[in-house]
């Protein structure tokens, strides 16, 4: 699912990723760490979460390393939070670029087997 960004000026930011219906999820978490400040690489890197579609009752599929916090707040609203413990491609694969004036920031996903280069 590839997402384009722009501002007035033009393009800010260029993501895609695979992992089926959670896409938007994916490509959602990446760019808000990416606007946050974090780095393409950072940003693909982040733990995540999906909400499942097709689980009983409200379930989330979450990394491990998800903050304690988010942890809390996603249970406390109710979700049942399925905990994966290896960065698998169970979350998806993300590739993210950063459009800055002069130069292209990349980032690709540590739970994939792809690489990022920019020149």
């Amino acid at each position: 699912m590839p997402v384009i960004v722009t501002d007035d000026r033009g393009p800010v930011a260029v993501a895609g990723t695979m992992g089926g219906y959670a896409q938007p999820q994916i490509n959602a978490q990446t760019l808000t760490h990416l606007f946050a400040g974090a780095t393409p690489a950072e940003a693909v890197a982040a733990p995540r979460w999906i909400v499942e579609r097709d689980a009983p009752g409200r379930a989330v599929t979450i990394e491990a390393s998800v903050p304690a916090d988010a942890r809390r707040s996603l249970a406390s609203s109710g979700f049942d939070l399925v905990t994966v413990h290896d960065r698998s491609s169970e979350l998806g694969h993300a590739q993210l670029i950063r459009v800055a004036p002069g130069r292209l920031d990349v980032g690709s996903d540590p739970r994939s087997d792809g690489g990022a280069a920019a020149g």
